[in-house]
């Protein structure tokens, strides 16, 4: 399905972002994290587990445009968008993109809005 390569990739894991530095040095990106409501995707401070973490993306697959589904030592996982939205503490708002003047917000995003 995936070229070796693939599954040779490296994960990084384990890196937070500094919330409190970034806002003291003016650096733009929490203001920008924050208008996304991403904040919660890069304050994750767990464990990981790199060869599953792989093993999770070499095998997933998008079953329509609600659902992906991957599988881990064998056991079959199915994520519904709102299920994962849940899971990663992020909204589902649909897809969002930046043009020029503002978010480009919309369930039917189309990526031409943005250019």
């Amino acid at each position: 399905m995936y070229p070796e390569a693939y599954f040779n990739r490296k994960i990084l894991v384990g890196k937070v972002l500094d919330f409190d530095f970034c806002t003291s040095e003016g650096f733009p990106i929490i203001g920008w994290l924050g208008a996304q409501g991403l904040e919660p995707l890069f304050s994750i401070n767990l464990p990981s587990y790199p060869e599953l973490i792989k093993e999770f993306y070499v095998h997933i697959l998008n079953n329509s445009m609600e659902e992906l589904s991957t599988r881990v030592k064998n056991k079959g996982i199915e994520l519904e968008i709102d299920t994962l939205a849940i899971i990663l503490n992020v909204p589902n708002d649909g897809a969002r993109g930046r043009n020029q003047r503002t978010w480009v917000t919309s369930r039917d995003f189309d990526r031409q809005d943005c250019v």
